[in-house]
Protein backbone atom coordinates (compact mmCIF):
# COMPACT_ATOMS: atom_id res chain seq x y z
CA UNK A 1 0.00 0.00 0.00
CA UNK A 2 2.27 2.34 0.90
CA UNK A 3 4.11 2.22 -2.07
CA UNK A 4 1.31 3.29 -3.82
CA UNK A 5 1.43 6.18 -2.16
CA UNK A 6 3.61 7.72 -4.39
CA UNK A 7 1.81 7.47 -7.14
CA UNK A 8 -0.63 10.20 -5.42
CA UNK A 9 0.52 13.32 -6.75
CA UNK A 10 0.49 12.16 -10.28
CA UNK A 11 -3.11 10.96 -9.90
CA UNK A 12 -3.45 14.77 -10.93
CA UNK A 13 -1.67 14.57 -14.28
CA UNK A 14 -5.10 12.69 -15.52
CA UNK A 15 -6.67 15.38 -15.74
CA UNK A 16 -4.65 17.80 -18.12
CA UNK A 17 -6.33 16.53 -20.92
CA UNK A 18 -10.10 17.89 -19.40
CA UNK A 19 -8.81 20.72 -17.66
CA UNK A 20 -10.60 23.12 -19.84
CA UNK A 21 -13.79 21.34 -19.59
CA UNK A 22 -13.36 20.94 -15.60
CA UNK A 23 -12.81 24.95 -15.31
CA UNK A 24 -15.96 25.73 -17.43
CA UNK A 25 -18.12 23.22 -15.80
CA UNK A 26 -18.91 23.46 -11.76
CA UNK A 27 -19.90 20.35 -11.48
CA UNK A 28 -16.81 18.67 -12.79
CA UNK A 29 -14.80 21.36 -11.27
CA UNK A 30 -16.71 19.73 -7.89
CA UNK A 31 -16.28 16.17 -8.49
CA UNK A 32 -12.32 16.98 -8.74
CA UNK A 33 -12.65 18.74 -5.46
CA UNK A 34 -14.06 15.82 -3.98
CA UNK A 35 -12.02 13.50 -5.27
CA UNK A 36 -9.24 15.19 -3.32
CA UNK A 37 -10.65 16.00 -0.20
CA UNK A 38 -11.29 12.17 -0.05
CA UNK A 39 -7.82 12.01 -1.13
CA UNK A 40 -6.60 14.03 1.79
CA UNK A 41 -8.68 12.50 4.13
CA UNK A 42 -7.19 8.80 3.34
CA UNK A 43 -3.50 9.90 3.34
CA UNK A 44 -4.15 11.40 7.03
CA UNK A 45 -5.65 8.64 7.89
CA UNK A 46 -3.20 6.17 6.76
CA UNK A 47 -0.41 8.01 7.51
CA UNK A 48 -0.55 10.41 10.44
CA UNK A 49 -2.51 7.78 12.76
CA UNK A 50 0.75 5.64 11.82
CA UNK A 51 3.33 8.42 13.07
CA UNK A 52 4.20 9.37 9.26
CA UNK A 53 3.51 12.74 9.22
CA UNK A 54 6.45 14.08 7.24
CA UNK A 55 5.67 11.43 4.31
CA UNK A 56 2.38 12.80 4.60
CA UNK A 57 3.45 16.42 4.27
CA UNK A 58 5.46 15.69 1.39
CA UNK A 59 3.17 13.65 -0.58
CA UNK A 60 0.51 16.76 -0.61
CA UNK A 61 2.85 19.00 -0.86
CA UNK A 62 3.81 17.33 -4.33
CA UNK A 63 0.02 17.02 -5.20
CA UNK A 64 -0.68 20.36 -4.49
CA UNK A 65 2.40 21.53 -7.04
CA UNK A 66 1.09 19.42 -9.36
CA UNK A 67 -2.33 20.87 -9.31
CA UNK A 68 -0.87 24.30 -9.03
CA UNK A 69 1.20 23.12 -12.62
CA UNK A 70 -1.59 21.07 -14.33
CA UNK A 71 -3.65 23.89 -13.13
CA UNK A 72 -1.71 26.72 -13.60
CA UNK A 73 -4.58 29.12 -16.19
CA UNK A 74 -7.28 28.14 -13.85
CA UNK A 75 -6.97 30.07 -10.31
CA UNK A 76 -9.80 29.03 -9.17
CA UNK A 77 -9.32 25.17 -9.62
CA UNK A 78 -5.73 25.53 -8.13
CA UNK A 79 -7.07 27.53 -5.05
CA UNK A 80 -9.49 24.76 -4.87
CA UNK A 81 -7.25 21.59 -4.99
CA UNK A 82 -5.09 23.68 -2.46
CA UNK A 83 -8.22 23.89 0.06
CA UNK A 84 -8.84 20.42 -0.66
CA UNK A 85 -5.47 19.10 0.27
CA UNK A 86 -5.21 21.46 3.30
CA UNK A 87 -3.67 24.27 2.43
CA UNK A 88 -1.51 26.37 -0.13
CA UNK A 89 1.78 25.52 -0.66
CA UNK A 90 4.08 27.14 -3.01
CA UNK A 91 7.49 25.88 -2.12
CA UNK A 92 8.49 22.47 -0.73
CA UNK A 93 9.39 22.74 2.65
CA UNK A 94 12.77 20.33 1.44
CA UNK A 95 13.05 22.40 -1.51
CA UNK A 96 13.52 25.37 0.60
CA UNK A 97 15.35 23.35 2.87
CA UNK A 98 17.78 22.54 0.27
CA UNK A 99 17.55 26.19 -0.24
CA UNK A 100 18.57 27.69 2.79
CA UNK A 101 21.36 25.57 3.07
CA UNK A 102 22.89 25.77 -0.29
CA UNK A 103 22.28 29.44 0.25
CA UNK A 104 24.54 29.56 4.00
CA UNK A 105 27.36 27.15 2.06
CA UNK A 106 27.39 29.71 -0.92
CA UNK A 107 27.98 32.46 1.88
CA UNK A 108 30.55 30.42 4.02
CA UNK A 109 32.79 29.94 0.78
CA UNK A 110 32.04 33.46 -0.33
CA UNK A 111 33.51 34.37 2.83
CA UNK A 112 36.27 31.70 3.16
CA UNK A 113 37.64 32.60 -0.43
CA UNK A 114 37.39 36.39 -0.13
CA UNK A 115 39.82 35.73 3.52
CA UNK A 116 41.74 33.43 1.28
CA UNK A 117 42.53 35.79 -1.66
CA UNK A 118 42.84 38.36 1.64
CA UNK A 119 45.72 36.51 3.46
CA UNK A 120 47.41 35.95 0.20
CA UNK A 121 47.67 39.11 -1.32
CA UNK A 122 48.81 40.70 2.43
CA UNK A 123 51.51 38.03 2.26
CA UNK A 124 52.76 39.03 -1.72
CA UNK A 125 52.86 42.56 -0.19
CA UNK A 126 54.83 41.51 3.13
CA UNK A 127 57.00 39.54 0.27
CA UNK A 128 57.74 42.81 -2.22
CA UNK A 129 58.46 44.98 1.12
CA UNK A 130 61.18 42.57 2.16
CA UNK A 131 62.61 42.26 -1.16
CA UNK A 132 62.67 46.15 -1.52
CA UNK A 133 64.54 45.85 1.85
CA UNK A 134 63.69 49.56 2.99
CA UNK A 135 61.48 48.81 5.64
CA UNK A 136 61.72 47.01 9.15
CA UNK A 137 59.66 44.05 10.20
CA UNK A 138 57.56 45.83 12.70
CA UNK A 139 56.83 48.85 9.94
CA UNK A 140 55.98 45.94 7.32
CA UNK A 141 53.18 44.24 9.99
CA UNK A 142 51.67 47.93 10.75
CA UNK A 143 51.54 48.43 7.03
CA UNK A 144 49.73 45.07 5.83
CA UNK A 145 48.23 44.86 9.28
CA UNK A 146 49.71 41.66 10.01
CA UNK A 147 50.75 39.77 13.11
CA UNK A 148 54.76 40.52 13.62
CA UNK A 149 55.35 36.58 13.45
CA UNK A 150 53.35 36.06 10.28
CA UNK A 151 55.73 38.48 8.65
CA UNK A 152 58.81 37.07 10.37
CA UNK A 153 57.26 33.62 9.53
CA UNK A 154 56.78 35.14 5.25
CA UNK A 155 60.84 36.80 5.48
CA UNK A 156 62.18 32.70 6.57
CA UNK A 157 60.01 31.00 4.39
CA UNK A 158 61.32 33.44 1.56
CA UNK A 159 64.90 33.13 2.66
CA UNK A 160 65.02 36.98 2.73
Amino acid sequence: MQKLLFLLPFYVIRYEKSREDIEKDPEKLQKLLDEYVTISRRLEESLLENGKEALHRYLVEVIIKIADYIFSDSEKTKKGVDRAMGGEVLELKTDKLINEIRQDVKEEVKAEVKEEVKTETKEKIVICMLKRGKSTLEEIAADTQMPIEQVERIKKEQQL
